[in-house]
């Protein structure tokens, strides 16, 4: 398997994980506790706890500008004002931990707002400020 397709799989196995403000595990996970599951087999989570800002900042070096599978989503207000980052799984679809917020932290909360991982298309959010492509 290449690097693009473990992360893929990694992301893939992660769907319907709850969305936990904070969360870091398999037991439940915000946007950035996603993208560090992801990249952490393939050791491209960077160390220590990222947010999805400091996840770009690290990583910023890579961007590009056509999104495939394997590029992580920045999204915002603008590239110093980032607020959620996805994984693309294609050109047109992402797998994101959506639909919590910072309120959203147990479970129960989580399923009440149906906030979890989850797959959506690209195009759903008008404020894509970034993406990164850790694999050219």
């Amino acid at each position: 398997m290449t690097l693009v397709q473990i992360a893929t799989a990694r992301a893939f196995s992660l769907l319907d994980t709850p969305y936990i403000w904070g969360g870091d595990s398999d037991k439940g996970l915000d946007c950035s506790g996603l993208i560090q599951l992801i990249f952490e087999p393939i050791d491209l989570d960077p160390k220590g706890d990222q947010t999805a800002q400091a996840f770009y900042n690290y990583y910023k070096d890579k961007e590009c500008n056509t999104i495939q599978e394997g590029c992580v989503l920045f999204f915002g207000q603008s590239k110093d004002k980032i607020t959620h980052v996805a994984y693309a799984i294609s050109t047109t679809r992402m797998i994101e931990a959506a639909g919590g917020n910072s309120k959203c932290t147990s479970v129960e909360i989580a399923n009440k707002l149906n906030a979890k991982v989850k797959v959506s298309p690209i195009k759903k959010r008008k404020d894509l400020v970034a993406v990164i492509n850790l694999f050219c």
